[in-house]
């Protein structure tokens, strides 16, 4: 009687809070029958589905398909997050998720660094804009972590990645077959690439960065069965996805990020891929496979224009080294520091990213942080990845010799992070860009994975660490 009291409950509040969200926005009349149908997800597969609808919407539903629509996903899983975390936490303060030390660090630097860099700045209102912003991003991941409690919230996470990744991979198959399966046009598609497509190719690739080394770890250390055959599966699915991206600095950081789980797992294959490098580079000089990896790999634009805006970049930060311009104002800093002639290739290329993107125009994180939030700003960007480490090499440690599944998830953790972290000396978002909710969040709720590793790494409790992920 008091599991179908507190049911009904539920749907209780949720009604109530569908209803409040048709009222302000009537234009969604159709969101009651989505509504209806979350209920009956929620009826046959429990609570925590609302999590796993939530970070898959929040992912694949972008601005590109519909700018409302956008804003209406976000508000409404906003609304079912919060009523996730206060139905389980109340008001009680006390019993809120601890993070750990280094994480709350962190997050006190980012904010930190944001709140003096806005109150020295000359655009006051539009650091403000994203102080706010990151604010409730970082609610939005602190919601998500209290909600993850056990193996089966690990599992569910680690679904969303998936189901993700294949929807990313199809869009990609889509887009490429309507270039008629074309290289060269799917190449120019990514040189002169617009704002509008589905999901950045950039963001794509940080996303395989996550993704790939973490089925990699399981795919090496499982024995033949059905797991084995769908990760061949998936990895084979999500390779062609990352080859239709064409994004080099994804390449160049899952072959990092393999590297070191090979040298962690097997070395005996390591050396063999190295065998097999060295054989291979000397027959990628002949043409024509020489002409066609140069046109893939725009190996004749290395820098790919960011040695153009790097050099305006550094010439901000020489006139604001300490304190910066502001978050999201460097921006305005651009053209007075401009170094080209106006009309110049140089200076066309520039025009072409300032009005693409709003900030984050340094295409490096460690830059971008520099340029907009100074001295105190780098710092964070590099307390970032050493953070994040600190974590991994604990729970690594601990895990080695106790639990080969966490072992195996730390790893592949681990290994995305050295991706990320050297694909940001390329590409500034995708780590904290501000609240922006589509590049970020994958990053962060892989992070929330690792911080649980390390909060039961760590833990008082000597119990047997277990594994459930064990083959049937």
């Amino acid at each position: 009687m008091d599991t179908i009291i507190n049911s009904n409950k539920n749907i209780l509040i949720l009604s109530v809070l569908s209803a409040v969200f048709v009222l302000l926005f009537p234009n969604f009349i159709w969101t009651e029958i989505v509504v209806l149908l979350i209920f009956l997800i929620i009826t046959v597969l429990g609570e925590k589905t609302l999590l796993f609808i939530a970070i898959v919407s929040f992912l694949t539903l972008t601005s590109t398909i519909n700018i409302n629509l956008r804003t209406v996903v976000q508000i409404f899983n906003g609304l079912v997050l919060s009523f996730l975390f206060f139905k389980k936490y109340g008001l009680e303060f006390r019993s809120y998720p601890k993070i750990p030390k280094e994480v709350g660090i962190l997050i006190f630097f980012v904010f930190l660094s944001m709140t003096v860099a806005t109150a020295f700045s000359h655009y006051v209102l539009l650091g403000i804009d994203q102080i706010i912003r990151t604010t409730l991003f970082f609610i939005i991941v602190y919601f998500i972590y209290s909600l993850v409690e056990d193996n089966s919230d690990i599992k569910l996470l680690l679904s969303t990645f998936v189901i993700v990744a294949l929807i990313y991979t199809y869009t990609l198959l889509y887009g490429f077959a309507k270039e008629n399966f074309d290289l060269i046009k799917l190449n120019l598609k990514q040189v002169d690439r617009v704002s509008n497509d589905y999901v950045n190719m950039n963001a794509i690739g940080s996303f395989f960065i996550i993704i790939i080394p973490m089925c990699l770890g399981y795919y090496l250390e499982r024995k033949k069965g059905k797991l084995k055959l769908l990760l061949t599966i998936f990895l084979f699915i999500t390779i062609v996805g990352l080859f239709i991206s064409n994004s080099r600095a994804a390449f160049l950081g899952i072959f990092l990020g393999a590297i070191f789980i090979l040298y962690n797992l097997n070395r005996k294959i390591l050396k063999k891929v190295i065998i097999v490098l060295i054989v291979l580079i000397p027959i990628l000089f002949i043409n024509p496979i020489s002409e066609y990896i140069d046109i893939y790999f725009r190996l004749q634009r290395v820098t790919t224009g960011r040695n153009i805006i790097w050099s305006v970049i550094f010439n901000i930060i020489k006139d604001n080294p300490i304190l910066g311009v502001g978050p999201a104002a460097t921006k305005f800093y651009l053209y007075p520091n401009l170094t080209y002639m106006i009309g110049s290739p140089q200076e066309q290329f520039l025009a072409f990213h300032y009005h693409e993107i709003e900030f984050g125009h340094a295409h490096n994180f460690y830059l971008f942080f520099w340029s907009d939030l100074g001295l105190l700003g780098l710092f964070t960007s590099l307390l970032l990845p050493f953070t994040y480490f600190k974590l991994g090499y604990i729970s690594l440690k601990k895990y080695k010799k106790l639990n080969n599944e966490y072992y195996l998830l730390t790893l592949g953790l681990i290994a995305a992070g050295i991706g990320l972290f050297i694909r940001a000396f390329f590409e500034w978002g995708n780590l904290i860009s501000f609240g922006t909710i589509s590049l970020d969040l994958p990053f962060w709720v892989a992070f929330i994975m690792l911080i649980y590793l390390y909060n039961k790494a760590t833990s008082k409790n000597n119990e047997v660490l277990t594994s459930e992920y064990e083959d049937k």
